[in-house]
């Protein structure tokens, strides 16, 4: 059993889905709470809003190359016993302007 701070790098290829990679991660490492934050590149993107008012998600779909900002997120012990992610993030587009 490891006591202490952990950092890793994970590094991604074109065309990796990001949630996938790190929650695989995530489980590989046994992380049951951590802390992420990342920058790069998305050539498509899926996200969401969430409506307090309807109690759901809105998706946000972005089909277009977009800059990584910001990515940042934790990891938690889902109800599951598995690592669950949450994550957000600020796109920014070629016309400068962002998608949170």
């Amino acid at each position: 059993m490891m006591h202490g701070q952990q950092t890793y790098a994970i590094v991604l290829s074109t065309g990796d889905e990001v949630s996938t990679c790190l929650s695989a991660f995530a489980e590989e490492a046994g992380l049951q709470a951590a802390s992420f934050k990342a920058i790069g590149a998305f050539r498509e993107a899926r996200s969401a809003f969430f409506d307090w008012e309807a109690s759901g998600c809105i998706p946000i779909e972005v089909d277009e190359q977009v800059e990584v900002a910001s990515l940042t997120g934790d990891v938690a012990t889902g109800p599951d016993g598995k690592p669950a992610l949450h994550i957000h993030t600020v796109l920014g587009r070629r016309d400068g302007s962002a998608v949170a």
